[in-house]
């Protein structure tokens, strides 16, 4: 899945959350950067 994530020093970026946190997934939920995907692309997961 795919989510736009505010930065806390500001800028928005795109990644992939992790398809094991998707289901839990809320606007307005933190996030933690865990890597890359096999692709390259920033891996987020819920905290």
């Amino acid at each position: 899945m795919l989510a736009y994530v505010d930065l806390d020093d500001g800028p928005r970026v795109l990644g992939h959350v992790s398809s094991e946190t998707v289901e839990r997934l809320h606007v307005g939920e933190r996030v933690t950067l865990v890597g890359a995907s096999p692709d390259g692309d920033l891996l987020f997961v819920t905290e």
